[in-house]
């Protein structure tokens, strides 16, 4: 019996089924353009939700797509919350600088408060891993991420791009203001340099299967490339030089953001199963899930407390 597509319930007809599929693309849109403009909590929170629907939720309708019964589909909903409530994380932590009136409690606040999307997102993943378990129609590739997804997914990660991007850099009255533009906490240009030459070794290292392995790969060179940021701010407090903490803590933030944004770009829902042999690349890769966007946490953790500590020349 031929399934039917999540976006096109049974029983409807065509005409039905697209007036669905267009009200609810509307009421998305609606809702991510007022995301960035909602309180800091419940904007990360919005950007969250919105952000698993657009990549696990509203796949274009065709042939073989997942409906609601499919556990594969679930999984990639988990998947997704998990990282875009760690990437949402890091957008609001930079956004603490540039929406605060420069007081250190309000800076504290709001960096404190950018976890909360990291929570939520944490929290939706665990709903939705439990309804995939609960799913009636196992999938044979149920980890999170897949590389390189056939055309079906472009509308979702499309949508899912536009929302980060007007979340991030949507227009703030007061940024003109500020010492230090977005920009440089989540796109460093060096920090970008040593990512991107991370994750090309890792592919030449993993050889024909880096098609399989591209989110380990991409994991592990965010990783990388955060850690060398964190190495740089720490180095900058033992100096007191605040310009070479500034520019280690800006490539942690951008390490983090491009790597997480990569990863939530390969989550799709499998759209046909792979082989039996790739186990070992399935587990590589969901183990990429969970970890980095717990790593991402701690390393703005630590962050925090780096700019919350002050610097004393020594006598």
């Amino acid at each position: 019996m031929k399934e039917e597509n999540l976006m096109a319930p049974i029983g409807h007809p065509p005409q039905r089924q697209a007036a669905l599929r267009a009200l609810l693309l509307a009421l998305w849109t609606v809702a991510a353009i007022a995301s960035p403009f909602a309180p800091t909590t419940a904007g990360g929170v919005l950007l969250v939700v919105l952000s698993t629907l657009a990549l696990a939720f509203l796949p274009v309708a065709g042939p073989g797509r997942p409906t609601l019964e499919s556990r594969g589909l679930w999984s990639s909903g988990a998947g997704a919350a998990w990282v875009t409530g760690a990437l949402a994380s890091v957008v609001l932590f930079v956004r603490a600088f540039g929406e605060s009136d420069r007081e250190i409690e309000a800076i504290a606040t709001g960096m404190a408060l950018a976890f909360v999307p990291g929570v939520a997102g944490l929290a939706l993943a665990g709903l939705t891993a439990a309804a995939a378990f609960r799913s009636e129609l196992p999938a044979r590739d149920s980890s999170p991420g897949v590389a390189f997804p056939a055309w079906g997914g472009q509308l979702g990660r499309s949508l899912f791009l536009a929302l980060v991007v007007w979340f991030a850099w949507a227009p703030r009255l007061r940024w003109h203001e500020l010492p230090f533009e977005p920009w440089d906490w989540l796109l460093r240009g060096p920090a970008l340099l040593v990512l991107a030459g991370a994750t090309l070794a890792f592919a030449l290292l993993t050889g024909r299967a880096w098609r399989r392995l591209a989110p380990t790969a991409l994991a592990a060179a965010g990783a990388l490339a955060a850690l060398a940021g964190l190495v740089q701010a720490l180095l900058g407090m033992a100096r007191v030089s605040i310009a070479q903490v500034t520019a280690g803590l800006q490539s942690v933030t951008t390490a983090c953001f491009v790597t997480l944004l990569a990863l939530a770009l390969l989550v799709v829902p499998p759209s046909e199963p792979r082989d039996d042999r790739a186990d070992g690349a399935r587990t590589a890769t969901s183990v990429a899930y969970a970890l980095f966007p717990l790593v991402s946490l701690l390393l703005l953790a630590i962050t925090m407390v780096m700019v919350m500590t002050p610097m004393k020349r020594p006598l």
